[in-house]
């Protein structure tokens, strides 16, 4: 699905793939849809390599660099993504001290669409119960 997608992005083959990472396709808003459809059809130039990438899988080594992570963590995961099981995630989360996992149900790739209520709240905890000068240190420790 990811490969047709990406050779022939029009709003079906967008939608389809969109389908397999949502875990109740007729949730799936038009809105995304058209957003995602921009994205892999934007002409190619030296500040992006066009739209999709998904069909070329990549590794990131993301597994062992996000230990070494000195900013507060939130591992906020779904039962039903295609892309990473949970237990993976909730793995690397026990490798990782004073890092937050979060497993929500009904929602696959993107909980921010599938359940906005329950993602907000848990993304709003998070950020507010974190100490203001851990966030600016990690801040201008990554970007000053």
């Amino acid at each position: 699905m990811t490969r047709k997608a990406a050779a022939n992005p029009n709003h079906e083959t967008i939608r389809k793939r969109m389908e397999w990472l949502f875990h109740d396709p007729k949730t799936l808003p038009d809105e995304l849809v058209d957003i995602r459809l921009k994205i892999h059809t934007r002409p190619k130039d030296e500040s992006n390599q066009g739209g999709g990438s998904a069909s070329t899988p990549r590794s990131y080594g993301l597994i062992d660099r996000i230990p070494k992570l000195k900013s507060p963590i939130l591992f906020f995961w779904t039962t039903h993504n295609p892309t990473c099981p949970w237990q993976v995630a909730e793995k690397v989360h026990q490798t990782v001290p004073g890092s937050r996992f979060v497993l929500v149900d009904k929602a696959a790739h993107w909980p921010q669409f599938e359940q906005p209520e329950e993602f907000n709240r848990i993304l709003l905890e998070f950020l507010t119960s974190q100490p203001d000068e851990v966030l600016i240190d990690s801040y201008k420790k990554r970007y000053w």
